[in-house]
């Protein structure tokens, strides 16, 4: 499939119940306006049951709950720079097969005492 095929929609949101693993994932911040840094986590899973978790570890714990076909919301917490930010994501899922989902995200995370951080990910989960 070339680069610039467009992926199929599926009538559904999430994938099959089950773990996932972490394919690929860019988180990036903007503590101040035109200053942008780059997390890019090392492993992760998503979990979808009864309640759908996302771990990226030492980085991320959230979950994640079906607002309407093909948005989710993302909330829990982000580990920044050694503090703990509330996070909150509204998520907008892009591609689900049987075998995966990637989903794109954006919103905010705050530390008690702290300014907002504007977030935004790309993330790809498969079997």
């Amino acid at each position: 499939m070339p680069d610039t095929a467009v992926l199929p929609v599926v009538d559904h949101t999430l994938p099959s119940p089950g773990a996932y693993r972490l394919g690929g994932c860019v988180l990036e911040f903007t503590p101040f306006p035109l200053i942008h840094r780059r997390i890019r986590p090392d492993g992760g899973e998503l979990v979808i049951g009864d309640e759908s978790t996302l771990t990226l570890p030492d980085v991320l714990t959230a979950t994640i709950t079906v607002e309407r076909r093909r948005r989710l919301r993302i909330n829990g917490w982000l580990d920044l720079r050694g503090r703990r930010h509330t996070l909150r994501l509204a998520a907008r899922v892009v591609h689900v097969d049987d075998d995966g989902v990637v989903f794109a995200a954006a919103g905010t995370a705050v530390a008690p005492g702290r300014r907002r951080v504007r977030v935004e990910a790309a993330m790809e989960f498969t079997r």
